[in-house]
């Protein structure tokens, strides 16, 4: 068992130091892997003082915090903002400002004597009071930010607003599965993408479709170690950009930079090879779009200011999503040194199905760029949701390292310009709209598939 002053250490990092395996049984985590779990957070173990100043340093730390970085308020109850300020804050006012993540805000203040006090503490003398503001109403679930206000001090934090229970469906429905590396379209880059992605759901929803499933779209090992599986990632903090489609992008309609490379003969080529494999290659695909993505983010950076400012305050409403310390990470994340390898990283979430429209709608991937639609290109309404979960059908190959087999046509060939089905251009985006009579389809193992405008099926599917 730890000593002591690091199991209070660990208490202040909200390390859990004990644990109940698979089989049942009590298990107490080494002393060497809890130094090394808090030296990761932060704390300074080997620095003069040892356990006893890193002690100190968190008491210090945390009551230096305003506010906590995150406040849930589950559904039914309003939101609860608890504040540490100094004794002579005790009686101050308190306001407080929430931006809602549809763009509205709201606020409200409170007298001194409304935001009630409760405990106390002193850290280096001075002495410290915790102050509870709580909203007199509710707020719609979702992410927000909230800004607070009390005694010359302030701080943001991010208010989520949870449901207390997942969404249960009336009657029965149904839903398509894909991996999204097999969703790959005449437009793809050789995988498919995030632009792939909503357009199945959109065709899905228009069919009636509850759900669109796919495998987790986590950041891959794409280097050495080289392992591709979607439960093995890098983070699963961040989305993968492999996915990303930077046609979709407003850089890539207006740097001509980003052109030129696009219609080089070396680039075409290289994209005319990707788009004939009859499997995805992933580290080729990943070069040629880092590639091109890198050369977008020094456009967006050193041309289009009203872009940047926006992507700016993407990265800084998401802890960890930041653009600038993501471009490092991504040098060393991807298996060299200084990365962390498949092993350590746990298993990808399984969760099946998502509150959010589309999962990458609201999140970056690791080079900082966000994914899906931003709020500078909002489009049409969507039917159905994306779920983002295991699949017992995964191709083998899919997980142990090899290049992907492209499992299912059928989708694919619905794409094909026909008389009565074609992509529909607005602008820089592209949504297919499938129609008319029923296309026929074959699966690399030659057997038939069906698509028409109501139904959807492929051998191997559960519908």
């Amino acid at each position: 068992m730890a000593p002591r002053p690091l199991r209070e250490l660990a208490r202040l990092y909200g390390v859990q130091l004990s644990y109940r395996n698979a089989a049942g049984r009590y298990s107490t985590s080494p002393t060497e892997s809890v130094r090394a779990v808090l030296a990761a957070l932060g704390a300074d173990l080997a620095g003069p003082g040892g356990i006893e100043a890193a002690l100190r340093a968190r008491r210090r730390e945390l009551a230096s915090r305003f506010v906590e970085p995150v406040a849930v308020a589950w559904e039914g109850l309003r939101p609860v903002f608890v504040l540490q300020v100094p004794l002579l804050g005790l009686d101050a006012p308190v306001g407080v400002e929430v931006r809602l993540d549809g763009g509205e805000v709201i606020g409200h203040r409170w007298r001194g004597s409304e935001a009630a006090a409760s405990d106390e503490t002193e850290v280096d003398g001075e002495r410290y009071v915790l102050r509870t503001a709580r909203l007199p109403w509710d707020v719609p679930s979702g992410y927000h930010r909230a800004r607070v206000e009390c005694a010359g001090r302030s701080g943001e934090t991010t208010l989520i607003a949870a449901p207390t229970r997942c969404v249960q469906p009336t009657g029965r429905q149904w839903g398509v599965f894909l991996p999204l590396y097999a969703l790959w379209t005449e437009r793809s880059w050789g995988i498919g993408d995030y632009t792939d992605l909503g357009a199945l759901r959109d065709w899905a929803g228009a069919a009636g479709a509850a759900s669109v499933g796919t495998l987790p779209l986590l950041p891959l090992f794409l280097d050495e170690p080289y392992d591709p599986s979607p439960y093995a990632p890098v983070t699963r903090l961040l989305w993968n950009e492999l996915y990303v489609d930077p046609e979709a992008e407003p850089e890539f309609q207006h740097c001509s930079s980003i052109w030129h490379l696009f219609e080089s003969p070396e680039v075409r080529s290289e994209l005319a090879a990707l788009r004939a494999a009859r499997q995805v290659d992933y580290r080729r695909a990943f070069r040629l779009k880092r590639q091109v993505l890198e050369m977008m983010e020094r456009c967006c950076r050193e041309h289009l200011s009203g872009r940047r400012d926006s992507l700016e305050r993407f990265a800084a409403e998401r802890p960890g999503c930041g653009t600038t310390q993501s471009s490092g990470r991504c040098a060393t994340a991807i298996g060299r040194p200084g990365g962390h390898g498949p092993s350590a990283s746990g298993a990808a979430p399984s969760s099946r199905v998502t509150t959010t429209p589309t999962p990458p709608a609201s999140t970056c991937t690791r080079s900082g760029w966000p994914t899906g639609s931003s709020s500078d290109r909002a489009g049409p309404a969507r039917p159905a949701c994306i779920s983002i979960c295991p699949s017992a059908s995964t191709p083998a190959d899919s997980t142990r390292g090899r290049s992907a087999p492209r499992t299912c046509r059928a989708y694919r060939s619905a794409l094909r310009r026909t008389p009565s089905s074609g992509w529909a251009r607005t602008g820089a985006s592209r949504r297919f709209i499938p129609s008319g009579p029923e296309t026929t389809a074959t699966r690399t193992c030659g057997r038939s598939s069906h698509i028409t405008p109501g139904t959807l099926r492929c051998s191997g599917w559960t519908t």
